[in-house]
């Protein structure tokens, strides 16, 4: 993509290239030889490095001579849906990794006609839990807690791990043992007791709440898709963000214009990254927007990172920047 973005400045190939799972760092090395009274060699090295899985936590990344699985998240966000409309403030936390669940079915009275819930028992599980904290919010006025089981990581939910909550929690595949919501006093929860077995069992289903009636989660997704979907993010992945580096392409109504620019280093989740800052700003037929990030190659979310999203009568503002991050190692 960045060929045809028409990136321009300075250039080099790496030593190791993109891996399948992580990102990779290299270096590059160039020799120079001048002939006269005698050889001179001079050699300049390099580094080498892409952001080769943006915003996609369900692959490991390296750090050092480690690889290592990302299962905890802390960041705050602020989001604008519409123009002249107020921004929102939140805070989110995710977190990932083996846990317990117990687990509730339905049985049916044969002569009544009537459900019942039944308690299953408790069961292992891979465990899915998000926290969506108002800050200055819209309507959510206390946080809103949910967690996801299934019988192994659900690569469908894989996805949605960075986002502050997720739109669908894929209770028609079979590895899914249950999702739950808690707001204030309101519990919704279903449950699939064929997943651990229990086939002689129905679906149970609470009633009376659902997450449709969680406020601002339709907000904070909304803005949280615009920033993760922006086409330029992929301008990252074959770029060498070592080296400062500015780019732009012009056609009519496509146009991109961008600067890559190393930083230094900063330390979070007691590990420590080289840092890289890109702006970008582009128009792509009806879409415009602009914005700018700070982003460690070898992580799949930036540190922080802020745009302006305009399309099809939307205009979205979004902002994160990221607390803290847990990992463990594969």
């Amino acid at each position: 993509m960045s060929g045809c973005l028409g990136g321009s400045g300075s250039t080099t190939t790496p030593a190791t290239s993109t891996q399948g799972e992580y990102t990779s760092t290299g270096e590059t090395t160039e020799t120079y030889s001048e002939t006269g009274t005698g050889e001179e060699t001079t050699t300049a090295t390099s580094e080498y490095a892409t952001w080769a899985n943006p915003w996609d936590a369900s692959k490991p990344v390296r750090i050092g001579d480690g690889v290592y699985r990302i299962t905890y998240l802390k960041y705050s966000i602020k989001v604008r849906q519409a123009e002249g409309t107020p921004v929102y403030e939140y805070e989110v936390e995710k977190r990932r990794g083996p846990g317990k669940v117990t687990v509730y079915g339905t049985e049916w009275d044969m002569q009544t006609g009537e459900a019942r819930k039944v308690e299953l028992g408790e069961y292992d599980a891979y465990e899915y839990y998000g926290k969506l904290i108002p800050i200055n919010a819209d309507q959510l006025d206390a946080p809103v807690e949910y967690w996801l089981w299934g019988t192994q990581p659900l690569e469908f939910y894989e996805g949605f791990f960075l986002f502050p909550i997720a739109q669908t929690f894929g209770m028609g595949y079979p590895e899914v043992i249950g999702f739950k919501i808690k707001y204030k006093d309101n519990v919704y929860e279903v449950y699939n007791p064929s997943a651990v077995g229990k086939d002689d069992y129905d679906f149970y289903m609470s009633e009376g709440f659902s997450l449709a009636d969680v406020p601002d989660t339709d907000l904070t997704y909304t803005a949280f898709f615009a920033m993760t979907t922006f086409g330029f993010w992929g301008v990252l992945e074959e770029e060498n963000l070592m080296t400062s580096t500015e780019g732009s392409y012009g056609f009519m109504n496509y146009q991109y214009k961008y600067k890559i620019e190393p930083q230094g280093t900063t330390s979070i989740g007691e590990k420590t990254f080289k840092t890289v800052r890109v702006e970008w700003s582009y128009i792509v037929g009806d879409a415009r927007g602009n914005g700018w990030a700070i982003i460690a190659p070898n992580l799949p979310v930036p540190l922080e990172a802020e745009g302006l999203f305009v399309a099809g009568g939307t205009n979205i503002y979004s902002y994160m920047k990221l607390e803290d991050i847990g990992f463990e190692e594969e």
